[in-house]
């Protein structure tokens, strides 16, 4: 049996990249996905490819930060398919540039997505989860919240809080039968990255120290986030699962 039949789960950051190889790994295991992103033609490829795995899809284009976006979610996955299981929040955003060019808005646009709306879409999910005594949180953090990188300070802030927070919410959910984790995501081949990682020489640094000898997949990320998502981590809460190659150990 699928490992999440009948489940229902939300995934932000579903329009592409590793949100939506999330979105496709769930679908797999038999979840039904709400899929949330900002741009509508790419959330209907990704429900396409959800359906394509013979689950259900509902596409809700929405900006995460929006002040009532994750009760609007919630609320839509109760409506129409009648429970919300788990939520994998997926949605990222970075600004590459050196500390000291960092404006205020740079600050607030990174920090306001990546921690303060994980947190708050977190809150929404467990406010009807903690009715049912049961429910899972993944978050996607970064190596790069584990490890120090030059020229990413608020997306690295960003996802160092995000392990805080994983914490946080376990030790305080815990009775309540929600388990909360994140995943350090290391150097991944998407759509997004495409770009940083188009510079063979920073490729082959990222090589040589992963113990691995290779870049991610995003089907390695994918595969951890059903893992969490699913009841065969029932015992695993609060903790930021490292899905980098073995780098931070080299």
């Amino acid at each position: 049996m699928p490992q999440l039949a009948d489940q229902v789960v939300i995934v932000t950051g579903a329009g592409r990249g590793l949100g939506r190889s999330i979105a496709v790994a769930l679908a797999a295991e038999g979840a039904r996905l709400v899929l949330v992103a900002r741009t509508r033609s790419q959330l209907e490829e990704t429900a396409a490819l959800v359906r394509d795995a013979g689950s259900e899809a509902l596409a809700l284009a929405s900006d995460v930060a929006a002040p009532d976006a994750a009760s609007g979610a919630v609320n839509a996955s109760l409506k129409h398919f009648g429970r919300l299981d788990a939520l994998v929040f997926g949605a990222g955003v970075s600004v590459t540039r050196a500390a000291l060019e960092v404006t205020p808005e740079d600050w607030d646009h990174v920090v306001g997505i990546n921690l303060k709306a994980a947190f708050f879409w977190s809150q929404a999910a467990a406010r009807h989860m903690v009715t049912r005594r049961t429910g899972r949180i993944v978050f996607l953090s970064s190596v790069t919240g584990q490890v120090g990188m030059p020229w990413l300070a608020p997306y690295s802030a960003s996802k160092a809080g995000l392990a805080g927070l994983t914490r946080g919410l376990a030790a305080e959910w815990g009775a309540n039968g929600i388990r909360v984790n994140a995943i350090a995501a290391g150097f991944v081949k998407t759509e997004l990255t495409a770009a940083e990682l188009s510079d063979e020489r920073l490729v082959r640094r990222i090589v040589q120290r992963a113990p691995l000898g290779r870049l991610g997949q995003p089907q390695d990320v994918a595969a951890s986030a059903v893992f969490l998502a699913s009841d065969a981590s029932s015992y695993i809460s609060g903790h930021v699962l490292a899905v980098d190659g073995g780098w931070q150990a080299a």
